[in-house]
């Protein structure tokens, strides 16, 4: 016999609306470019396997379908059920829920999606991600990664066709001499405000005052999703010549140059895929493999990609991607029959640590 509630609720953000809440207008305007509509879908595809693995575990299921802004704390705690999954959050950004809850989160490429107690990113409860050194490398893993997305040139959003050494010279989009590559980030995106001491700017700003001084060739490229976000940081960089901006492929450019920095971009992730250092000014969970950086610590920073053990990355992060997509994440990318029987194992895992925290 059917219980009245329902053991387990997850709630869905609408796809077709921002997650941040904006005006009418703005609403009425928006529109998605197929980059968006492409990671969007596989939101959808994680949907329709959790009803699957819930169904298959033998739940009762309810799935509540809002704007993002409208899953509040107020919201959350409103719910009867014996576990609430909560897409796109972390713990600090909600009061601590009365029911039992877990965090779901669409994490470095658009197949990952972690299921956390605490939040996504630097805010999960494996943070900092130590346990990965505890697993074998996989090459498996390593190698049906850097086919879907080095392999084939893909990226969370789209591509330059890739291109020879000599004609991204010939066409300006890199230097003749060695140098280091800064994908930039939306400024105001969560993964910068929750988890980066120092702001985009500041780090550009620092970045480009620093290769100006050491002579030292840098190459930044714009995040595609916004473009007048980047406003601010053209001056910076145009009034430096030894600082450009570039369109090429963020392969071509993770493979030419010495290493990449970034804040915490899911690009210093493909970079490692390529077994190209990386140093992190911020916090994410791969960050245990890199080169931990601050403004007033570049030179020491450069120093040490310079001379980064290359054979012992390749090593690392082999471990990590087998920890992180097959322990920690549920993968997309994998057969639908795996990712049925990882999701409803999950599910299971999940509701008995509800179940025996509603008994403590």
């Amino acid at each position: 016999m059917l219980k009245n509630s329902p053991d387990i609720t997850i709630l869905f953000p609408r796809l077709d609306l921002p997650n941040k809440q904006s005006s009418e207008k703005a609403l009425q305007n928006y529109r998605q470019s197929s980059d968006v509509v492409s990671i969007r879908n596989e939101w959808s595809t994680m949907l329709e396997l959790l009803k699957q693995a819930v169904k298959a575990a033998g739940y009762n299921l309810e799935v509540i379908n809002k704007p993002m802004w409208e899953f509040t704390s107020r919201f959350i705690d409103s719910i009867n059920s014996d576990l609430v999954l909560i897409p796109h959050r972390n713990h600090f950004e909600l009061e601590h829920p009365r029911n039992s809850h877990i965090y779901y989160m669409q994490v470095m490429t658009k197949w990952l999606f972690s299921f956390d107690s605490t939040g996504w990113s630097a805010g999960s409860s494996e943070y900092p991600c130590e346990r990965f050194r505890s697993f074998p490398p996989s090459a498996t893993t390593l190698k049906r990664y850097q086919k879907l997305l080095a392999g084939t040139n893909q990226s969370k959003f789209s591509q330059q066709n890739s291109q020879s050494w000599l004609r991204l010279i010939m066409s300006n989009k890199i230097p003749f001499s060695r140098y280091l590559f800064f994908p930039c980030q939306i400024p105001h995106d969560h993964s910068i405000e929750y988890f980066s001491d120092f702001s985009e700017l500041e780090i550009i700003e620092s970045l480009t005052e620093w290769a100006t001084r050491r002579k030292i060739h840098v190459v930044f490229k714009k995040h595609p999703a916004n473009l007048k976000a980047m406003k601010p940081f053209e001056s910076l960089i145009q009034d430096s010549k030894y600082c450009r901006w570039s369109d090429a492929s963020i392969y071509d450019l993770i493979r030419h140059s010495i290493a990449t920095y970034t804040i915490n971009s899911g690009v210093g992730f493909e970079s490692m895929l390529l077994n190209t250092p990386v140093a992190t000014f911020g916090r994410v969970e791969y960050d245990q493999l890199t080169v931990k950086a601050t403004p007033s610590s570049l030179d020491e920073v450069y120093e040490q990609v310079l001379h980064y053990p290359k054979q012992d990355l390749k090593q690392e992060f082999s471990q990590f991607l087998n920890w992180y997509c097959n322990e920690f994440c549920i993968d997309l990318s994998l057969h639908r029959e795996q990712v049925l029987k990882r999701l409803t194992d999950k599910i299971n895992i999940l509701m008995h640590r509800a179940s025996q925290c509603d008994a403590a």
